[in-house]
C-alpha cells in the first residue's frame, strides 16, 4: 500500500495499492482491496494457522475480481457526470461495511452485492473540501456545486482549509457539519 505524504505527516488520505500477482496495477480502490486483504490475512495469522494454509486460503479467493469490481464501482461514478445523469453517491469503497465484506470472504459466501454502497448518502456543499479518498476530490472538481458521499449516520473527515469539517447525515436534507480543528505544519521550503 501507498499512503500520500503531508507535511502534516498524518495520515488523513486513505492509501492506494494492489494485490500482487492479481494486480499490477496501483489504484486507489487497490488500497481499499490491499487493506481488506491484509486485514484477512492478519487475522488468520493471529488465529495460528500455519503459513502454508493462509497461502491456500487466500489463494482460494478471485481476488482479481475483486479488484476489478471495485475499479469498475468507482470509474461508474465518473461516467454519470459525463453521462448528464442525476448524481449518485460517489463510489468510496472505503465506506462499504468491511466487516460484512470479511466476514463473506472468510465463510466463502461473498458475492458482489457486499460491495454495493447502500448506506451512501450525496452532500451537496457551497464549498471547497478534500476527501481521504483521492478519486472523490476530482469527482467534486468535475460536479457543481461540489458533492460529497458519506455513509449514512457514520460522520466523515473532510478537510477544508486549515480546519477539518465532520459531516455526518441521515438523509440528502438531515445534514449535520462539525467544524473541527486540525493539526497544520507550515515550514518554509
Amino acid at each position: 500500500m501507498a499512503t500520500p505524504v503531508t507535511v502534516t505527516q498524518n495520515q488523513f488520505f486513505k492509501s492506494a495499492g494492489t494485490i500482487y500477482p492479481y494486480s499490477k496495477s496501483i489504484t486507489w480502490s487497490g488500497g481499499y482491496a490491499a487493506n481488506v486483504y491484509n486485514t484477512a490475512l492478519d487475522a488468520l495469522q493471529q488465529s495460528g494457522y500455519s503459513k502454508t494454509f493462509i497461502k491456500e486460503y487466500a489463494s482460494s479467493f478471485n481476488w482479481e475480481k475483486f479488484l476489478n469490481t471495485l475499479e469498475e464501482k468507482q470509474q461508474s461514478s465518473f461516467s454519470q457526470i459525463e453521462d448528464q445523469e442525476e448524481l449518485t453517491p460517489f463510489y468510496n469503497p472505503w465506506l462499504l461495511d468491511t466487516q460484512e465484506v470479511l466476514e463473506g470472504i472468510a465463510y466463502r459466501n461473498f458475492t458482489a452485492t457486499k460491495l454495493k454502497l447502500t448506506q451512501g448518502i450525496c452532500v451537496e456543499l457551497d464549498f471547497e473540501v478534500f476527501s481521504s479518498y483521492v478519486p472523490e476530490n476530482e469527482f467534486m472538481r468535475q460536479t457543481c456545486p461540489s458533492y460529497v458521499t458519506v455513509k449514512k449516520d457514520v460522520p466523515e473527515l473532510f478537510a477544508c482549509d486549515s480546519f477539518g469539517l465532520l459531516i455526518s447525515a441521515s438523509s440528502a436534507k438531515n445534514i449535520s457539519l462539525e467544524f473541527i480543528s486540525m493539526p497544520i505544519y507550515i515550514k518554509e521550503i
